[in-house]
Formats: structure tokens, C-alpha cells, sequence
């Protein structure tokens, strides 16, 4: 009795399952990933060189903006004076209090 040569290969079965599992976590991902403008992730890039100048130089930052929509003072710590909802193009940018965490919000 002669046994036929074992093949290592994937089952078409098994390929379109690992494609229908790969597209479902792409999909999750990307729809947690936010819609923000040029404008709003000059700010973002702001807020955390301000926070990080703050830390290191063990001073008082203010972060202000040329709009005057916003002004943010980083102490030391580097927390900031006081929590705000800051009105973006597309969402909203919220400086939380104490943490100096930044959230956003479509």
C-alpha cells in the first residue's frame, strides 16, 4: 500500500477565514483611529513640547494660542492650571485636570 505524499499547504477554507478575521481587526482599528485637522495636531504637538519643557526646565509654561481660543499654564509638575474643552475643526481637544492628559473627540 502506497500512501500519497504529504503536502504542507493551507486549505482554501482556512484562507478566506484568516482574511475574514484580518478584515474584521482592520475594520475595528481603523474606525478608532480620529479624523483630526493640520491645525489641531500643530496643537497637539504643542501641548506636549510645552508639557515636556515644563518638566524638564522645572518652570511655569504658558501655552498660548494666536486665535486667543485657549491659553494653558503648565506648572512644574508638569499639570496644568485648570481643565478646558478646547473647540478644534473637526472635535474636541479636552486638557484633563491634574493629569495633563489630552484626550479627542470627534
Amino acid at each position: 500500500m502506497v500512501m500519497p505524499p504529504i503536502t504542507k499547504a493551507f486549505t482554501l477554507t482556512e484562507l478566506v477565514a484568516v482574511i475574514f478575521i484580518l478584515a474584521v481587526l482592520s475594520n475595528l482599528t481603523l474606525g478608532r483611529v480620529p479624523d483630526l485637522s493640520y491645525e489641531d495636531e500643530i496643537f497637539i504637538s504643542e501641548y506636549h513640547t510645552s508639557l515636556a519643557k515644563a518638566m524638564a526646565n522645572k518652570e511655569t509654561v504658558v501655552l498660548e494660542n494666536k486665535m486667543g481660543f485657549y491659553d494653558l499654564r503648565f506648572n512644574q509638575n508638569g499639570t496644568i492650571n485648570e481643565a478646558k474643552t478646547m473647540k478644534g475643526k473637526k472635535g474636541n481637544l479636552i486638557a484633563h485636570l491634574g493629569s495633563s492628559y489630552l484626550t479627542y473627540e470627534n
